[in-house]
């Protein structure tokens, strides 16, 4: 229901209390190239952007970490050096660190993964 605009019922039929938050890997994907990375970024930003600006910054959060990750253990299909280099992985990791600094802001933290995707188009030369 998300972005539906008119009227519409919700009917909840459960709803399960968790002791600990849950996680899920992200997906693998197979990078040939810095402009598929880019693509991908620029996707991300696009849509992850367009969540914080309706309010919906955890979605926002979500999103970015999520492509973060996806980034980070992304397989290089078939090129003789890693699409991925060990630079940008630290980036990553470095800007997904910072974030978890800053769980009482969701503002903060949607800037800090944001800032970090920035960071991979800069270091692979898009900006």
């Amino acid at each position: 229901v998300l972005f539906q605009e008119g009227p519409f019922e919700v009917k909840v039929k459960k709803v399960t209390a968790v002791d600990d938050h849950q996680s899920f890997p992200s997906p693998a994907i197979a990078l040939s190239s810095t402009e598929e990375i880019k693509t991908l970024i620029d996707q991300t930003i696009q849509s992850g952007g367009g969540l914080y600006d309706k309010g919906y910054q955890e979605l926002c959060i979500a999103l970015y970490r999520s492509i973060l990750n996806t980034i980070l253990s992304a397989n290089d299909s078939g090129a003789t050096s890693s699409i991925v280099s060990d630079r940008m992985k630290n980036i990553i990791c470095s800007g997904l660190q910072r974030a978890e600094t800053q769980i009482g802001s969701k503002a903060n933290m949607a800037w800090t993964y944001r800032y970090t995707l920035d960071a991979l188009l800069e270091e692979m030369g898009f900006t």
